[in-house]
């Protein structure tokens, strides 16, 4: 199931940063498609892109942004150096390194796929369908598998009541056991059994039932 998020439309802006997103619920994959013309406000485009990502990335969910971002990622430029920082500032990586326009005396990168989990792309091909002299990006993406069947651990809980407890248990030891011991293994040993002695009963281990959690 899809939904659109119809909040960030008001960040579009024509010729500048046309959009569409959507998400995939059940994955939680945002899908964020963008235009931006030739004659659009690059200003514009990079503030507006940098809003819009504000506003995802705090979501904690697999991001993919892409379309026709008419920047030539295959040439250095200062809209490219742009491109670059702003990704690196919410470390976002893009997925595409190979022309996506070919043309008789012109090769560019103008088509973007930029994600936050780039681990989960399983592969990304670049096709000429025939239809333009810009090409296609096609993307395989896998996602963990959910499962949501309970399951019990055991784990101890700690809090500052009973890490006094704790303190209070050790300042009452009189240590003789392992004052009384003269081979430094012994010592050891006799320290670890009333330290552990003392751990145990302030911080005894409890099952607790859990469920999995779509991350």
């Amino acid at each position: 199931m899809t939904k659109e998020l119809n909040s960030l439309n008001e960040l579009g802006e024509e010729k500048s940063l046309e959009l569409s997103i959507i998400e995939t619920v059940k994955y939680a994959i945002i899908v964020l498609c963008i235009y931006r013309s030739p004659d659009g406000k690059i200003d514009t485009f990079f503030n507006k892109l940098d809003m819009i990502i504000q506003k995802l990335i705090w979501k904690h969910k697999t991001l993919l942004l892409c379309g026709d971002w008419n920047i030539n990622l295959l040439q250095s430029s200062p809209c490219t150096r742009e491109l670059n920082d702003l990704l690196l500032r919410y470390n976002l990586k893009s997925a595409v390194n190979v022309p996506t326009r070919i043309t008789k005396n012109t090769s560019s990168l103008l088509e973007v796929v930029i994600t936050n989990e780039k681990k989960y792309i399983n592969s990304l091909r670049v096709m000429d369908l025939g239809l333009s002299d810009h090409y296609a990006q096609i993307v395989s993406i896998s996602v963990p598998e959910f499962n949501n069947t309970p399951y019990r651990i055991k784990e101890r809980k700690f809090n500052e009541a009973n890490t006094q407890e704790f303190r209070f248990l050790l300042n009452q030891v009189t240590w003789q056991e392992v004052c009384g011991v003269s081979e430094i293994n012994a010592k050891f040993s006799a320290f670890m059994d009333v330290f552990l002695h003392c751990y145990n009963v302030v911080f005894p281990l409890k099952t607790v039932h859990m469920r999995n959690t779509l991350k």
